[in-house]
């Protein structure tokens, strides 16, 4: 009742005051307790994720996210998370549901904050050599890789410019393009486990996609 009030009062026209209703609403997310059963299930996520202490990665996941309107970059994701600081990482994603920018676009969007509930994603932090994301363009079509050294953040940020392959869409892959640079370390295997990966999601997802992806030291693809 309280987010509810304070959303009531929110006109997307008046920008300052915008901010100053947000900050308050994350404050009363911040603040709430959690739930013992909630404490208890991120106490046991947290052994089965990261038995030895592994950092583990904390993600966004509002209903109307990544669908027919994006939301990109509009809520908080947390990487390298200790087991430890798990219950306040959740938190901080919980609460940038009330991000200014966030609760704008979704006022823009026509969406009511019942619509949009907020779920976090609890994953293991894979200790990447090389990550990225690409683009699938549907069956036979040629697939565009973008590539950084080690973990992938910075790409999806718009931080960093990647290196970009555009692969043909067969196995054993084809290079059509490279720009190279760095990442030096992407090689025939990669391109062959991207390639398949992308023509495994497209069937089973019914379409192309734009997935994010990473290789660890040992040269699995997740």
């Amino acid at each position: 009742p309280r987010l509810e009030r304070l959303l009531r009062l929110v006109d997307i026209g008046r920008p300052r005051r915008v901010a100053r209703l947000c900050a308050r609403m994350r404050e009363l997310v911040l603040a709430a307790p959690l739930p013992d059963p909630v404490r208890e299930a991120l106490a046991q996520a947290a052994r089965d994720l990261a038995p030895g202490g592994e950092r583990l990665a904390v993600r966004s996941s509002a209903v109307a996210e990544d669908g027919s309107r994006s939301f990109a970059g509009q809520y908080a994701s947390e990487l390298d998370v200790a087991p430890g600081d798990l219950e306040q990482a959740c938190r901080r994603v919980l609460a940038s549901k009330y991000r200014p920018r966030a609760v704008t676009y979704r006022v823009l969007n026509g969406l009511s904050d019942a619509e949009t509930p907020m779920a976090v994603l609890i994953m293991p932090m894979i200790p990447a050599d090389v990550s990225g994301a690409m683009q699938t363009g549907g069956p036979g079509q040629a697939i565009q890789v973008f590539a950084l050294a080690g973990a992938g953040a910075e790409l999806m940020h718009g931080r960093a410019t990647p290196r970009r392959v555009v692969l043909s869409g067969e196995v054993p892959a084809r290079v059509l393009e490279d720009s190279g640079g760095e990442p030096a370390a992407l090689d025939q295997a990669l391109f062959d486990d991207l390639s398949g990966a992308a023509r495994t999601l497209e069937q089973a997802l019914g379409g192309p996609q734009e997935v994010e992806w990473a290789r660890d030291g040992e040269g699995r693809l997740f």
